[in-house]
């Protein structure tokens, strides 16, 4: 930067092959200060709202993995309910299908138990008739 050189109206500026007077030295040297304090301050000023924006970054990406993992959860809960009436659901159809296997294992002891005296009769029946075949061979026989 070129010195800045403070004049009156009734003094002409101070020109280059001249010397530098001792105020305006001053004056520069203190304006350089300012500049150079400024710049630091601004310089931290720009390293804090880097700071603060790398901040809000990750809380903005906290909030919007936050709000995807509510997401997953929740399908993940209605994936659990319906499993949970599925097996529900299950267990019903096992108890039904027990109870009708039950009722079916009762009902073919009583067939059995029904077939097992239709056969004595019927093996009753069937010597009977043999009884009868023999007597009346022996009856035609005698006639």
């Amino acid at each position: 930067m070129g010195a800045v050189a403070i004049t009156s109206q009734n003094q002409p500026a101070c020109s280059p092959a001249e010397p530098i007077p001792l105020t305006v030295r001053r004056f520069h040297f203190a304006t350089q200060q300012e500049m150079q304090t400024e710049l630091q301050q601004v310089e931290l000023t720009t390293k804090k709202l880097q700071e603060d924006k790398d901040v809000l970054m990750n809380e903005i990406r906290h909030r919007v993995e936050k709000r995807m993992l509510m997401k997953h959860i929740m399908e993940l809960k209605d994936f659990v309910w319906s499993l949970k009436l599925t097996i529900y659901s299950f267990k019903k159809d096992r108890e039904e299908r027990m109870e009708i296997q039950k009722k079916l294992q009762k009902e073919l002891q009583t067939l059995r138990v029904i077939n097992n005296k239709l056969q004595k009769k019927y093996e009753i029946v069937i010597g009977i008739e043999f009884n009868l075949r023999t007597e009346l061979q022996q009856l035609k026989v005698a006639w």
